[in-house]
């Protein structure tokens, strides 16, 4: 496999929507948003914040942006929904959350293997993986 160039590794991230799409807690809250730069985010809606964050998860991901409507949408029509990215938190239904970007990943991985992205979800998928041994 060739290395590819910054620019083709650029028009890759944009053909799919590659970045990161983090969950954090803030008491019985939790906000599920995506960023190119989260830990920037994170610090920011840390900083906008009297209350002590907890950070649950933050991965890279393919098509950031529908998965994450994807999944407000669900929580949405489950009557979760509070404000903006903003959640009432439920275990039962984080676990969920955690399930569909389990197999979301997994499942565009194979997709995108072609063009030599595949190894940048590597930790992503541990990172799951970990999470739901937890359960």
């Amino acid at each position: 496999m060739t290395k590819l160039t910054f620019t083709e590794t650029q028009e890759l991230i944009n053909k799919y929507d590659i970045g990161y799409i983090y969950i954090v807690r803030v008491d019985e809250y939790i906000k599920i948003g995506i960023s190119n730069m989260p830990e920037q985010r994170i610090t920011l809606i840390r900083s906008d914040n009297p209350k002590s964050l907890e950070e649950i998860l933050v991965i890279k991901i393919p098509y950031k942006y529908n998965t994450e409507q994807h999944i407000h949408s669900l929580l949405k029509k489950a009557g979760w929904h509070v404000r903006g990215e903003w959640f009432e938190y439920s275990k039962g239904w984080l676990d969920e959350v955690i399930d569909i970007l389990f197999m979301h990943l997994s499942n565009n991985k194979k997709h995108i293997r072609a063009d030599g992205l595949s190894s940048q979800f590597t930790e992503s998928l541990r990172q799951l993986r970990e999470y739901l041994k937890q359960k």
